[in-house]
């Protein structure tokens, strides 16, 4: 697993089949939802600098980072530096010199600049820049100001690294079967209550991974099949160019389930595994009456390649 993701892509006997980029995609998007440190560490450090101007030419675009401040009490913003109203920086209006004959310090925040509810703007920079007119007194609240973020959708948001590294990373349009081959056959083992992501349902599993009930051998069979035939496709698509359909991959899935079920002896059913096995057309001569000698080795072979089962679709 290592070495198969680190090995830059190369079409090359002993190097990777798929380029960095394309596993650091989001999962969404075709990509296993890996981060690349390179953004990650723009990402954090846009933490550091949160809305100060170093940051405008942080990760080489050509555009301002879209970090604003929404005032409360003004006690953090920069009055002179940070992005706080769309006309900022006000550095970028006036002069230094301006600032500090006017009797004003580089380092005063929002706070220092309002008095009895007004702006303190010399009458002079009021006739040299017009568009001062155009920004409100904010509404002073007793809380600290906040640093948001604009998303790639003009969204303004709490900024957090999260959101800094969605707008910076690579982007490709959403594939369209990222999810639909799960969602078809989770179903029919009554799954639907599970959260679709791979954590939540490895998370899910464990507790039951080494049972011999019906509902543990269906899923732990499901998980499996389904990472086995998601990965053929996934190479037979990848090297010889053979696509199946979606409903052909399900119908794949569900016989090869229902084929090693039929191989089973289960016993001690509840009126919920019954009904389960019904779905699956699962026939009464597979079922253990109370008093049978004996249980099916299979489900104890199954309990030890439930770990392989989740190895591969980790691979």
């Amino acid at each position: 697993m290592r070495g198969f993701l680190w090995c830059q892509g190369e079409l090359k006997k002993g190097k990777a089949k798929v380029d960095w980029e394309s596993v650091c995609k989001p999962k969404l998007e075709g990509g296993l939802g890996i981060r690349r440190l390179e953004d990650f560490n723009v990402a954090l450090m846009a933490l550091t600098f949160e809305a100060s101007s170093p940051i405008k030419n942080l990760y080489g675009l050509n555009r301002s980072i879209p970090i604003s401040l929404r005032i409360n009490n003004g006690k953090l913003t920069s009055m002179w530096f940070d992005k706080w109203h769309d006309l900022c920086p006000i550095r970028d209006l006036l002069a230094i010199r301006d600032i500090t004959r006017s009797g004003f310090g580089l380092d005063d925040f929002v706070c220092d600049f309002i008095s009895n509810g007004n702006w303190r703007w010399p009458p002079d920079w009021l006739v040299r820049v017009p568009g001062l007119y155009s920004i409100l007194v904010p509404i002073r609240v007793d809380c600290n100001d906040v640093c948001l973020w604009c998303d790639l959708q003009g969204n303004l948001k709490p900024f957090s690294v999260a959101c800094v590294w969605d707008s910076i990373r690579l982007r490709v349009d959403i594939v369209d079967w990222y999810h639909v081959v799960w969602f078809q056959v989770r179903g029919l083992a009554d799954m639907d209550q599970i959260p679709p992501r791979f954590i939540d349902i490895v998370v899910y599993l464990i507790p039951i991974s080494k049972g011999k009930s019906v509902v543990s051998v269906i899923y732990r069979l499901l998980l499996g099949a389904v990472s086995f035939h998601i990965w053929m496709e996934r190479n037979s698509r990848l090297f010889k160019k053979k696509l199946s359909t979606v409903p052909q991959i399900v119908q794949v899935i569900s016989s090869m389930v229902c084929l090693k079920l039929v191989s089973f002896k289960f016993k001690k059913v509840s009126t919920r595994s019954r009904l389960l096995l019904d779905q699956w057309k699962i026939p009464s001569c597979c079922l253990v009456h109370k008093g049978s000698f004996g249980f099916f080795k299979e489900a104890a072979l199954l309990g030890s390649l439930a770990p392989f089962m989740l190895l591969l679709l980790e691979s």
